[in-house]
């Protein structure tokens, strides 16, 4: 069937808005024309055929932190992938994500990420899970007061992003796969909706440079809602689960919607009405292998080496077939590899996984999940791609 994959139009809107509506929002009406585009809009691509739109996807540009020292990386935020029920099972889908494809690989956008409907499928399409994160609920009555929740202000959240920025820009760089400050979606992290307030309190010791900050809504139930928990000294940390102990007046749990995997939580409350589940941080894809590699710069202890690999890929040819990559000087190159035996073989979810770090490449081995015929050659490989774990607060 003959179709056409463009940006939708501004006239197009409200068709878009309907098939939204319709895959996320179990056709939710609203006789609200969609709000006029503002300077922040993200691109969405929709497939039209000759009865109109069919499918789309919204691609959001991110700038996210990799190596400790580097600029970061371009990533293409993927949402909003959607179609009608009876226009299911015809490849649209299939033909949209080809097309995201090279449209951020023509975008410069190495990497990209998405929130899955269903890992099953995304992952025939090269993306797959990275990372773990946490949700955790904590009972207010065994926190611990501290002294340093003394040092915890409240601020208004219309006011609060210059206090934040600093703050956020130095939790994020210890992570891989977290937006930069300018990337961060700031407006979803602060407004007040549900027609409940969102609450900024901040920590900053007399005479120093604030160091941490808490976003806190009030739930149902009893519960509190931590939105964005931000420490990047102890004294922070424990200020602001100060802070939360004299919540325990008005609420009696504590959840946390997003911790990383490294949270130091543990050691500031246990007890065995903590409740944790452990999930994915989302899954992820190398969009250009040559291009992510270049991007990367050898840690001080990466010997200078090298290692052919031979990459699986269907649906971006690009990426498909051998490559060299070698580190040297400080300096990484990959290059169409010119008959060298391969030392390792994987495909691009496999590489994905590899490249963001989480699972680690030695990890990946062990499940099976590629062919290593030199194992020093797969230690210098590991070396080069290992970093901070993998985390992110941006929801998309």
């Amino acid at each position: 069937m003959d179709h056409t994959i463009r940006l939708i139009a501004p006239e197009e809107d409200a068709a878009h808005a309907r098939l939204m509506a319709h895959a996320f929002g179990h056709g939710r009406v609203t006789n609200d024309e969609p709000p006029a585009r503002t300077p922040d809009h993200h691109d969405a691509f929709g497939l039209f055929d000759a009865a109109g739109l069919q499918a789309a996807y919204t691609l959001i540009p991110f700038r996210v932190h990799w190596q400790p020292g580097r600029s970061p990386l371009p990533m293409g935020g993927v949402a909003g992938v959607a179609t009608w029920a009876e226009a299911r099972g015809r490849g649209h889908v299939g033909a949209l994500l080809r097309h995201l494809l090279e449209t951020m690989r023509g975008r410069g956008q190495v990497v990209s990420s998405l929130y899955p409907f269903a890992f099953a499928f995304y992952r025939n399409y090269g993306w797959e899970w990275v990372g773990e994160r946490r949700r955790v609920s904590i009972p207010l009555a065994q926190v611990p007061r501290a002294p340093e929740g003394a040092d915890v202000r409240a601020v208004p959240a219309e006011d609060a992003l210059p206090l934040l920025k600093p703050i956020y820009s130095r939790y994020a760089a210890r992570y891989r796969g977290m937006c930069d400050a300018e990337t961060h979606r700031w407006p979803q992290a602060l407004r007040h909706d549900d027609n409940r307030t969102t609450y900024v309190y901040v920590h900053q010791h007399p005479g120093a440079e604030p160091d941490g900050y808490l976003l806190w809504r009030f739930g149902k139930d009893g519960h509190g809602q931590v939105r964005e928990f931000v420490a990047t000294t102890p004294e922070a940390h424990r200020g602001l689960f100060s802070l939360l102990h004299y919540f325990g007046t008005q609420c009696t749990k504590a959840d946390f919607q997003k911790l990383p995997a490294d949270t130091p939580l543990w050691s500031h409350v246990m007890h065995w009405d903590v409740e944790t589940k452990a999930w994915p941080v989302f899954m992820a894809r190398v969009v250009d292998v040559p291009a992510a590699f270049a991007a990367l710069a050898p840690g001080p202890d990466v010997a200078d080496g090298g290692v052919t690999i031979v990459v699986r890929d269907e649906h971006a040819p690009w990426n498909d077939g051998a490559w060299t990559i070698t580190g040297e000087a400080g300096a990484v190159r990959c290059e169409r590899a010119n008959g060298t035996s391969p030392s390792v073989t994987l495909d691009i979810q496999a590489l994905s996984q590899a490249f963001w770090g989480q699972p680690s490449l030695d990890a990946l081995w062990r499940a099976g999940r590629l062919e290593a015929g030199d194992a020093s050659s797969l230690r210098w490989l590991a070396s080069l791609v290992a970093g901070p774990p993998v985390y992110t607060l941006d929801d998309f």
